[in-house]
């Protein structure tokens, strides 16, 4: 069960405290753009989440592109088997000259990579096919939230993870996808985070499912922001802010959300640096459950 607020209803929230439960004055857009506009400014303050991508590996292929959303690589790793994840040594142009010489076509298992913009380079290059060989774990931006698809009808079985979909097109990334919620009925209140999508009219949720089992029943599933669930109270106090401000009768209401907002991001940090450490707990557990490699200040073994 998901415990944040949903997309779905950060605009039915903030349509609520404007006294506008339907599209006046102002449009579902503006609403999102706020919301999405605060959630930026609130990753500006509290630090941008740290997240993993995995990439296939290609035999003889020495550069993988990340997505845009990733901006920072802190930590990669060379994924040679379930059992054996080696961690690569960041290294420079110089230093790639150094370890390299001339030949920049030396194949074997990855101990180093350099950065160009959002390119990762291996060294040596890969000398074989392996899925998610390579795993990345980097700084995003936020995910802009604009989900609220609801085509079709689903069913569910107490007790299962899997939805059944009918006249449903989830393959499609933006209609479903990892990571975002579930609902049952046209108006739901209760979420639960979606683990993995198999195809167009079914998907497997995070957990079994604890209501009762039903057929051909209405859905949504939405977006959720890509911040701690503890801020997500501060995307409505801005965006209900900026509705205000359009109006000169409103104006206060606007600069009392507005302060709302500007005081409870700052403390927001606090907790963002609580979780970073919780992350990075994570990542050290994760990594010492692996053999790993002892480098030089080269990066050489």
């Amino acid at each position: 069960m998901y415990h944040g607020i949903p997309y779905y209803e950060l605009l039915k929230k903030v349509r609520s405290d404007v006294n506008e439960e339907t599209a006046t004055f102002f449009s579902d857009e503006e609403i999102q753009r706020w919301l999405n506009e605060s959630m930026l400014i609130i990753a500006d303050h509290a630090g941008y989440p740290l997240k993993k991508l995995q990439l296939n590996l290609v035999d003889g292929t020495e550069s993988y592109r990340a997505d845009e959303e990733f901006y920072a690589v802190e930590h990669a790793y060379y994924v040679k088997s379930s059992s054996e994840k080696i961690p690569l040594t960041l290294i420079d142009l110089m230093m790639d000259d150094e370890i390299t010489g001339q030949d920049k076509t030396t194949e074997g298992d990855p101990a180093h990579y350099f950065l160009r913009g959002n390119t990762i380079y291996l060294r040596p290059v890969p000398d074989a096919n392996r899925t998610n060989g390579l795993e990345i774990w980097a700084k995003c931006y936020p995910a802009r939230m604009f989900r609220n698809y609801s085509t079709g009808t689903v069913s569910v079985v107490n007790g299962d993870q899997t939805v059944t979909g009918a006249g449903t097109s989830w393959s499609s990334f933006l209609n479903a996808y990892q990571g975002a919620v579930f609902g049952i009925g046209t108006d739901p209140t209760i979420w639960y985070e979606i683990g993995s999508i198999a195809n167009d009219t079914s998907l497997e949720l995070l957990d079994t499912y604890p209501g009762p089992s039903a057929s051909a029943q209405s859905y949504i599933i939405s977006d959720v922001p890509d911040i701690l669930p503890a801020m997500h109270s501060y995307l409505i106090d801005y965006a209900v802010a900026r509705c205000f401000g359009k109006e000169r009768t409103t104006i206060g209401l606007s600069q009392a959300r507005m302060k709302a907002f500007e005081y409870g991001v700052p403390k927001s940090r606090i907790a963002q640096l609580r979780k970073d450490g919780e992350d990075r707990i994570h990542r050290i557990r994760d990594r010492d459950s692996y053999p790993s490699r002892r480098h030089d200040k080269f990066g050489n073994l």
